[in-house]
């Protein structure tokens, strides 16, 4: 009488639905698509895009024609789209912080960069300002301790 093919996902769907009743949406969930960015997450992601611009050495440009790159010293330290309505920020972290932060609700592994120990924020109104802003201090630390020692003297100002 059912079609066997609808008759499992109509199953799966239901078994996947129980699971996410009972123990909340952050349970397997890998992208929230129910998030929808308002003015707040806007204003949030524009404090952030300052920060990285008011780092020492820092540059924005674009690449793959849709991603807004921070860079120092032609390595980038952090990403996010250039759309209007972006919510997301990928940035590399210390290797021994990214298990921890990808085990936690709304972080994930960056695409294409979680071999280099990228982590993708998919939110950020779900960190504190404080916690956002030691990660991308942090992200840019790290990637000025990769540069060579000469081009960091020029960063720094000669210090």
């Amino acid at each position: 009488m059912f079609n066997r093919v609808y008759s499992y996902s109509h199953a799966s769907y239901w078994r996947v639905f129980a699971i996410f009743r009972h123990k909340g949406p952050a349970y397997g969930a890998r992208y929230n698509d129910s998030i929808i960015p308002t003015a707040r997450n806007a204003v949030n992601l524009t404090k952030a895009q300052a920060l990285c611009r008011s780092l020492p050495g820092a540059t924005e440009d674009v690449k793959w024609e849709a991603t807004l790159v921070y860079s120092v010293g032609n390595k980038m330290f952090a990403a996010t789209s250039t759309e209007k309505n972006a919510t997301h920020l990928s940035l590399k972290v210390d290797d021994d912080l990214f298990l921890g932060l990808t085990g936690r609700a709304g972080i994930i592994p960056a695409p294409y960069l979680a071999r280099a120990k990228w982590i993708r924020i998919e939110n950020i109104q779900t960190m504190s300002d404080t916690e956002l802003t030691e990660l991308i201090q942090r992200a840019h630390a790290i990637i000025l301790n990769k540069l060579t020692k000469k081009l960091q003297r020029e960063i720094l100002g000669g210090k």
